[in-house]
């Protein structure tokens, strides 16, 4: 949802002549659905319209539900390795810092859950033409900036290769970067921690089994790529502030905001829909 939220705005704002953004980041993000893996067997058109009967009311989509769907998709390792090892054999399971974060749902408005389950997957709108926004109608191979994409080797949402396609979509420059392990452990790679290794091939212009072939593995974290690209398009650097706000924009909170304290809604058991 990030990368075609962000996508989607970039091109509006270009449209609009807002030439306001300098470069783009994709983290594990797909513009071209035609692709989307093991994902699709979850998205019916049954589901679809059953979203958007409710949605005439408004509404919100439980994060849970969702979070649930994306474990069908790992089943072994996060369904029914904790089935057999915490419930049948009573074990405690490990603390695991990115599972724990990870386990942070988001609810979405019905709306907004249904527009992407059928523009997007079933339909492929975005890439099809057919998003349009206050009377402009959106192209992605209108977006010039110079773009990173990074995609995850095993990601089970988000297909590398299907991540791939979007180099063939934009007009500008653009970097892809595949780094080892999943969806949410690819991307969280401190670079001091330095784990696993990435692949990199300047060469976009080739479909993505012979990008992979012709790829080099690199040891560590693929942020110290991501540093050094990024660095290209930012300006000068500037000291940081040691006092935040002034006497018109006070400080509310501590980072990262008070919103991360806010519960996911219970799941609504299918009886009492």
């Amino acid at each position: 949802i990030g990368g075609v939220i962000l996508t989607t705005a970039a091109l509006y704002l270009k449209m609009d002549g807002l030439d306001w953004i300098n470069s783009m980041t994709h983290l594990t993000a797909m513009l071209d659905h035609s692709e989307p893996g093991d994902i699709q067997f979850f998205i019916g058109r049954d589901l679809i319209k059953l979203e958007e009967s409710k949605s005439d009311a408004g509404g919100i989509m439980s994060g849970r539900i969702i979070a649930q769907t994306f474990s069908a998709l790992r089943s072994n390792e996060l369904i029914w390795n904790y089935w057999v090892n915490n419930y049948l054999m009573g074990k405690t399971p490990e603390a695991f810092d990115i599972l724990y974060w990870n386990n942070d749902v988001v609810d979405l408005p019905v709306p907004m859950h249904s527009f992407l389950l059928e523009r997007m997957y079933a339909n492929n709108d975005l890439i099809n033409g057919n998003i349009i926004l206050h009377n402009k109608q959106l192209d992605v191979h209108e977006l010039n900036c110079p773009m990173y994409l990074f995609a995850a080797q095993k990601d089970h949402i988000v297909p590398w290769i299907s991540a791939y396609k979007t180099t063939k979509l934009v007009s500008g420059e653009t970097r892809f970067v595949l780094g080892a392990s999943g969806h949410t452990a690819g991307v969280i790679n401190p670079a001091s921690n330095d784990k696993r290794n990435y692949w990199v091939n300047d060469d976009v212009s080739t479909d993505s089994t012979t990008w992979f072939e012709n790829a080099k593995s690199m040891p560590g974290s693929w942020w110290k790529d991501y540093s050094l690209w990024l660095a290209k398009y930012s300006g000068d650097l500037i000291k940081a502030k040691k006092i935040l706000g002034n006497k018109k924009y006070q400080i509310l909170c501590d980072a990262p905001g008070e919103y991360i304290k806010a519960k996911a809604m219970n799941i609504i058991s299918t009886d009492s829909i």
